[in-house]
């Protein structure tokens, strides 16, 4: 049916149109809608919207792409073995873990894993051209800061089933005003978006110096900074780092930033968890209250390391070792897929992240491969600061593993 729908739709000149160069042709206009209707779709699971209709939405979506990916395309996945070989260990760990601990929420997990994720990696990098992916995100994240600043210029805090009003706390920088929400029903939600929005939108200014993407950077950035979002704000400014390391120096400083980086940061908790010796101040830091919920992940780890305890049930199994004052979650991608998978799946999860990110740095040879560097390396630190990993459905999950795929599949 897909087929038969598409091949209608697409047929005449337009394959031959884009294949001459041309901008304006049926294959580009449906790739920005696909990369509109799916920011669309997952960002609903986040918001008032009920799941009975988030989620047949999102799988309408990925179902649209399927059907143009068998329909245009050669039907061939070309990736490096690398990829490739993580893919797989990271597969049969899941399946493992899975029948291991196998509940209703562990079960879910893993046919997102088999279905969403998969696709994010493989598929959708060759029906979603990367530049409309920038041009999508940094419009539909613009349209939804401004939605959020309604409240504070007396405008409606309802509409329909969305709730637009404020977050219950106050921004960092200044105590007088409370943290935007827009459309989600937190305020990290819309922080994680905006931070994909002006990574989005410096990218097609630089790539096109477009009139408009100036007023995106702006609008996003702004966003950004009124979700009191701080992992996001670090992540942003180490992608700004690696831009301007990039343009000063050369790409070989995006190697040098990407490596001396994530080599600090192993180095800082070492310390941090006395692992090596170091400052005392580090031993102090509470990260948020995240310590003892780091601590306690590790210790629940120890316990069952080999299969782990599946996804969906780690919450769980954390939740009664954290102390009183820290969250009830690791909030840690990284910890998260080791407790999850066990040894081998968390270490095929660190490996195939952390193999796009050191690839994208030392392939970053073009304006496109410094930017899927610079959000690799924000993405990078926002998983080391909360629990939502690249596998699943949610905002956090489609689009780090979307990006993951346009090196995947570069």
């Amino acid at each position: 049916m897909f087929s038969i729908i598409f091949s209608r739709w697409l047929d005449g000149n337009a394959t031959q149109s884009l294949k001459q160069g041309h901008d304006i042709t049926a294959l580009h206009r449906l790739s920005l809608v696909l990369a509109v209707l799916l920011l669309l779709s997952v960002i609903s699971r986040h918001t008032g919207i009920p799941s009975v209709a988030s989620l047949p939405f999102i799988t309408f979506v990925y179902v649209i792409i399927l059907g143009v990916f068998l329909t245009i395309s050669d039907l061939k996945i070309k990736t490096e073995k690398i990829y490739f070989m993580l893919f797989l260990l990271l597969s049969f760990s899941i399946l493992l873990s899975t029948m291991f601990n196998l509940t209703a929420s562990s079960f879910s997990r893993f046919g997102a894993f088999v279905v969403f994720t998969s696709m994010n990696l493989f598929i959708l990098p060759k029906i979603i051209d990367f530049d409309h992916f920038l041009f999508a995100s940094s419009r539909v994240t613009a349209g939804i800061v401004l939605l959020g600043f309604l409240p504070y210029l007396g405008g409606p805090t309802q509409i329909g089933v969305i709730d637009l009003s404020l977050w219950g706390a106050r921004l960092y920088w200044y105590p007088n005003l409370s943290p935007l929400t827009s459309v989600f029903v937190g305020a990290n939600w819309l922080g994680f978006l905006t931070l994909v929005g002006s990574l989005s939108a410096i990218g097609e200014w630089w790539k096109f110096k477009s009139s408009i993407s100036k007023y995106l950077i702006f609008i996003n950035f702004v966003g950004l900074l009124f979700t009191n979002y701080r992992t996001g704000w670090v992540a942003f400014a180490a992608a700004i780092g690696i831009l301007a390391g990039y343009i000063l120096l050369n790409r070989d400083a995006i190697v040098l930033l990407t490596a001396g980086g994530i080599l600090t940061t192993v180095v800082a908790l070492a310390m941090m968890f006395k692992i090596i010796p170091g400052p005392a101040f580090l031993t102090e830091l509470s990260l948020n209250n995240r310590r003892g919920s780091w601590v306690a992940g590790a210790d629940v780890f120890k316990q069952q390391y080999l299969l782990g305890y599946g996804f969906g049930n780690t919450a769980d199994v954390v939740s009664t070792r954290v102390p009183p004052s820290s969250p009830a979650n690791v909030h840690n991608s990284y910890l998260r897929a080791f407790l999850a998978l066990g040894v081998g799946g968390g270490i095929a999860y660190l490996g195939l992240f952390l193999s796009t990110l050191f690839k994208s740095a030392l392939e970053a040879v073009s304006k496109t491969g410094v930017l899927l560097s610079m959000f690799l390396v924000s993405f990078f630190i926002i998983q080391m600061f909360n629990s939502l990993t690249f596998i699943g459905i949610s905002l956090h999950s489609v689009i780090i593993s979307i990006v993951m795929g346009y090196q995947v599949t570069k």
